[in-house]
């Protein structure tokens, strides 16, 4: 039996991702992870509209580079 094709919306992937990146318990690393996926997947459909730095800009003390909010 044939597999059904499955389709989730990008404003889900956004809000999944957007929650994971708020989070002060996901490691640095695991939100690079999810900043490179979410970057391309909404370059590929057209959804890019950039982010915004959580704590502010990440050059500041105690900054984080991947505490980010992306718009969709």
């Amino acid at each position: 039996m044939a597999r059904k094709r499955q389709t989730i919306r990008v404003s889900e992937i956004l809000e999944s991702a957007n929650l994971a990146l708020s989070l002060e318990t996901i490691p640095q690393n695991e939100k690079r992870g999810v900043c490179m996926m979410l970057d391309g997947i909404l370059h590929a459909t057209g959804n890019y509209h950039g982010f915004r730095y959580l704590d502010g800009w990440p050059a500041a003390e105690g900054k984080t580079e991947y505490s980010r909010h992306y718009y969709g």
